[in-house]
């Protein structure tokens, strides 16, 4: 049987809060959104959002890696507190999104 393509499937949001570690990479691949909610990790590794969104509740949750954005792909941040800092390269031709009130 052959593998469904991502175009195929329903878009869908998948939510997390579990904390990551390590300095591996966290890859984005699929049309959907995968939404981090864990506030604090020791996770060092890249970050590639190369389809779908990647959506942050707390800039926490990513770790202190690079981050790159394919065109196709968006990395959205939902501020949460009166101020917002993130300290990441990022990279690529995607969408960079600030969501939440001022």
């Amino acid at each position: 049987m052959p593998a469904a393509s991502s175009s195929a499937r329903a878009a869908f949001t998948f939510s997390t809060s579990v904390s990551l570690s390590g300095s591996g990479s966290l890859s984005h691949s699929d049309s959907g959104i995968t939404e981090r909610t864990a506030a604090s990790n020791s996770f060092s590794g890249t970050v590639s959002v190369t389809a779908g969104t990647l959506r942050l509740i707390h800039t926490a949750s990513i770790g202190n890696g690079a981050i790159f954005i394919a065109a196709g792909g968006a990395f959205e941040v939902v501020k949460t507190a009166s101020t917002l800092f993130m300290n990441k390269v990022f990279s690529g031709s995607g969408g960079l999104v600030k969501a939440g009130s001022d």
